[in-house]
């Protein structure tokens, strides 16, 4: 009976082992990922809801490395949206946040109210919304950045990354 018992908790861990996992299998070709955190900040202050991307300095496989920063401005890179990780290599960082201002206007009442029909028919007469841009353009553009970071072949990357002054340009 101890036998049966002990097989029973042996199995009873190697099936939440297996459920547990290693998670899913990489893509046919792609590399072994080293984990990857990246934290933003931005005069010293975490720049939060960022979207930051690593692209290879060589012709490597492109793989689409990218994480968005959370609160704290920290982004996890995810290879093709999904694998936690980036590729050993050279990658120029590029950073991208934008802020969008609805147009201004009365507001537009709700369907079947009042007006709406109205109001829909003239909304290419309103203002556009006002998009800006929160970080300077040189981090956002792939030939003028001076951001870079190597990803070793082992081990794992937590690396802070200054993005600039604190900016708002209207585009």
């Amino acid at each position: 009976m101890k036998m049966v018992k002990k097989l029973f908790l042996f199995a009873l861990v190697m099936f939440s082992a297996l459920l547990m996992g290693c998670g899913e299998p990489l893509p046919e070709g792609m590399p072994r990922l080293i984990p990857c955190e990246l934290t933003l900040l931005q005069e010293g202050k975490p720049l939060v809801g960022a979207t930051v991307s690593l692209l290879p300095e060589k012709d490597q496989a492109r793989w689409n490395l990218v994480g968005i920063t959370n609160e704290s401005g920290t982004a996890n890179i995810l290879a093709n949206g999904k694998y936690k990780g980036v590729p050993e290599g050279k990658y120029k960082i590029i950073i991208i946040k934008v802020e969008t201002e609805a147009g201004t206007g009365p507001a537009i009442p709700q369907a079947g109210e009042p007006g709406y029909d109205e109001a829909v028919a003239n909304l290419d007469k309103r203002p556009p919304a006002k998009r800006f841009t929160l970080v300077e353009d040189k981090y956002s553009n792939p030939k003028d950045t001076p951001l870079a970071i190597d990803i070793p072949a082992r081990g794992s990357v937590r690396q802070n990354i200054e993005a600039g002054k604190a900016v708002r340009i209207s585009k």
